[in-house]
């Protein structure tokens, strides 16, 4: 940096270490260096790390999200959720982090409708970063499916057709020099028969360029601005529905849910506290847990209301809000667009 004087670097890394949470990134947040950093990352960061990364000077990450059905991502061995990969996506944009991902498809044995679940997904993260590409799983020398292939469900390895028009070598060598191979499936499925559709829901979703969600306020009354669709529309949270909605910040069950929700009722406070700039007329105003008191009823109408309104994701028995907290003033341009 000093030699040089770039004003981006690109780690090569193949992801960042975790311990560089405690050493390196502290150190470059104390250096104000000015340098734009750009690091491979796991996708279940939290949101202090992401945080922790924006003051160290990184712009860019690339977190190995690949997918956001959970159940491709056990197929995948992942060791995240669809949700957590969602909650990065979220916190991410709301640190101004550029995020570059993946969709990959055509995992051997994964269920063909978790495709359609993921399509009907898409319109209510169009305020996210959308994958870069959108792709099928590549076959890989040393990875699982080269070496188990037939357990995971791949058989038929050649080598990438490709390498014929580069080595002028019979197949039994070029087995041993590629890096990159063709297959096929065990069960003769083609994911090509099931996986254009969020392909082409995501390619619209690339092309999304004013979409925003986003609320404003303080504990007791926070208003969101929903601009996702063809009109701008405006809901408002009061008492308990503020803190059930910024718990969900992060994923949560329902149980710790239930949890903090029964802590809001029983606190008190000015569920009529007035609300942030100007109070839209005909914002919606939800039902569940409206009146401050807790039941378990009232709990689950409201979040049946947010994830109609797609102000909040249910996933795999979890639930997290998808508004992006505006930290200036709520207006037209109000966390829409992208970093």
């Amino acid at each position: 940096s000093e030699r040089y004087r770039p004003r981006r670097m690109l780690a090569v890394d193949n992801i960042l270490d975790r311990e560089y949470f405690r050493t390196v990134l502290p150190a470059l947040k104390a250096s104000h260096r000015g340098l734009q950093l750009f690091y491979e990352t796991k996708a279940n960061l939290t949101k202090e790390q992401v945080r922790l990364l924006k003051e160290a000077g990184v712009v860019g990450i690339q977190p190995g999200i690949e997918s956001l059905s959970t159940p491709i991502l056990r197929l995948m061995r992942k060791g995240t959720t669809a949700l957590q990969n969602v909650q990065l996506l979220k916190w991410a944009r709301e640190a101004g982090l550029q995020v570059s991902w993946n969709l990959l498809m055509g995992f051997p044995g994964e269920d063909p409708a978790e495709y359609a679940r993921m399509a009907g997904m898409v319109p209510a993260l169009i305020h996210l970063q959308p994958p870069r590409h959108c792709c099928l799983i590549s076959l890989q020398r040393f990875s699982p499916y080269f070496y188990q292939r037939e357990a995971l469900g791949v058989c038929n390895v050649r080598p990438l057709v490709a390498y014929r028009a580069v080595y002028p070598f019979p197949d039994e060598d070029l087995a041993q020099l590629a890096y990159f191979f063709n297959y096929d499936y065990l069960d003769g499925r083609d994911p090509l028969t099931y996986v254009l559709p969020l392909a082409e829901t995501v390619a619209a979703w690339q092309e999304e360029t004013g979409a925003g969600l986003a609320y404003s306020g303080t504990g007791e009354a926070l208003l969101v601005r929903d601009a996702r669709g063809p009109a701008v529309t405006w809901v408002r949270l009061r008492g308990p529905q503020c803190a059930v909605y910024e718990f969900c910040d992060e994923a949560h069950t329902l149980p710790a849910i239930e949890a903090q929700a029964q802590r809001a009722c029983g606190e008190p406070g000015g569920i009529e506290a007035g609300l942030p700039g100007d109070d839209p007329a005909g914002a919606v105003e939800l039902e569940g847990l409206r009146e401050g008191k807790y039941s378990h009823r009232g709990l689950e109408r409201l979040l049946a209301e947010l994830v109609d309104l797609r102000l909040m994701l249910c996933d795999d028995g979890h639930y997290l809000s998808l508004a992006i907290r505006d930290h200036g003033e709520m207006g037209a341009g109000a966390a829409s667009g992208r970093p």
